[in-house]
């Protein structure tokens, strides 16, 4: 039996049973636009004349029909629950942007969706469209009624996910719906702003709306808490008071009906097998750092590009997310060297430097920078093989010429981030053997002092 809700003048269709619509259904259609289309369909419709609800019922069912046919082999069937999702969808939509009939009389949308939708036909209109604030309710909603959201799955990319997980997302997006937690800042401004430069690209904009969906669906479900589950969630740190109640959970799978991962769950990039093949035939480690070393205090993009002959090489044998734990690795490094250069003598600094002369001797573990361990090691889920090897030769290019007297601004800002903040919830802390932090503190103990 199917119930009808409204909350805020939107129409939201309940379902009692989980997986209304299929993922097959789901995901096609999402993967074919879904959102978009309908937004566009609706907009096209604004200069409409609406004089009676069988007007808003065509215009609705026109919008439908154009979804439906994104991908006809898994559309819903007609008739069927989640069809009518679809439907519930469109005619909150519509309301938002084009507005409602009341007892046969029109009432235009108040709503800001209208103007922030006109434009769907650039990356920036886009952005702006799916960032209004208005749009979260009818998504959530008709996840309720589906099983999934709209936009599933929407996973972004892996070194986004990593750096938002590092930046505590989870726990920030808490204690911003359940607390006194306040606005994103640093590299998660990003999710909530309307209009980021450049504009956001659409697979990590969806992804950043489910984050946003989650946090509408946080805020409607603190009425239903306990003080001390409020209390817990909002905390430094979330425990199991928060993690363990029923309608956290909910809110928590719903995400990962939305975005296709776990919120709380760092993202792990490499198997074991992977870097078995990345280190069995090419010595990434003894082309990398060298490279590091010859560029670290080149702009961010310049930098970037004396790696990419390295990392196209350990995406050959391996995969492009695994490639790009080692891009990670070599700027965590870069920030490292920095650091370094700032508080170390000339003298002191070339000492340094020169203790890494063999990329492979355990002597490296300071230069690299036990933040550059612990994010290489969430990144990859293994541990840095430094000692490992290959017959090939690396080959070094000439330093940029493009220079910074300054660390990078998102080389800091991530290397600060990994230093400062504690694992989320679900992430193990990582830990190094006595012997290695020895081979990191001492050095600098004894090996740099004048």
């Amino acid at each position: 039996m199917k119930r009808t809700w409204i909350i805020s003048g939107l129409v939201t269709h309940v379902a009692r049973s989980a997986d209304v619509c299929s993922i097959g259904t789901i995901s096609s259609l999402s993967k074919q636009g879904a959102i978009i289309t309908v937004l566009s369909c609706l907009e096209n419709a604004t200069g409409l004349s609406f004089l009676s609800q069988s007007d808003v019922n065509n215009a609705v069912s026109d919008c439908l029909a154009l979804v439906v046919n994104l991908a006809p082999t898994y559309a819903p069937a007609a008739a069927t629950q989640c069809l009518s999702c679809y439907k519930g969808l469109v005619n909150d939509l519509f309301g938002l942007v084009i507005g409602t009939i009341n007892s046969g009389v029109f009432f235009q949308t108040s709503s800001s969706l209208v103007g922030d939708c006109a434009t769907l036909t650039t990356t920036a209109g886009i952005e702006r469209c799916l960032k209004n604030s208005d749009l979260r309710l009818p998504l959530l909603n008709f996840q309720k009624c589906a099983s999934y959201a709209v936009i599933y799955p929407a996973p972004g990319t892996l070194s986004i996910r990593r750096l938002f997980s590092r930046a505590d997302i989870f726990g920030n997006l808490l204690r911003l719906a359940l607390g006194n937690g306040a606005p994103l800042a640093g590299v998660l401004a990003q999710v909530t702003a309307s209009s980021n430069t450049p504009a956001t690209s659409q697979p990590i904009l969806l992804m950043e709306l489910c984050y946003l969906t989650f946090l509408q669906d946080l805020q409607l479900t603190k009425l239903e808490l306990s003080l001390t589950v409020v209390r817990d969630c909002s905390s430094t740190r979330a425990g199991d008071v928060c993690l363990s109640d029923s309608r956290i959970v909910d809110a928590l799978s719903r995400f990962t009906n939305c975005a296709g991962f776990k919120i709380d769950t760092f993202p792990v990039a490499c198997s074991t097998d992977i870097l078995s093949k990345i280190y069995g035939n090419y010595d990434v480690i003894a082309s990398l750092i060298p490279q590091i070393i010859l560029n670290f205090a080149s702009a961010t993009s310049a930098f970037l590009t004396s790696i990419q002959p390295v990392i196209a090489s350990t995406t050959q044998f391996g995969t492009v997310d695994c490639a790009l734990c080692f891009q990670e690795l070599a700027q965590d490094i870069a920030s490292n060297i920095q650091a370094q250069k700032a508080r170390l003598s000339s003298d002191q600094f070339a000492a340094y430097i020169g203790g890494c002369s063999d990329p492979h001797s355990t002597e490296c573990s300071l230069l690299i920078g036990t933040v550059a361990l612990q994010n290489f090691q969430e990144c990859s889920g293994s541990t840095l093989n430094l000692s490992a090897s290959t017959t090939k030769t690396p080959t070094v290019s000439q330093a940029s010429t493009t220079t910074s007297t300054t660390t990078p601004a998102n080389l800091i800002e991530v290397a600060s981030q990994a230093t400062t903040e504690k694992s989320a919830p679900g992430r193990k802390e990582v830990m190094y053997p006595k012997t290695l932090i020895s081979l990191i503190i001492i050095p600098i103990i004894l090996g740099l002092r004048v």
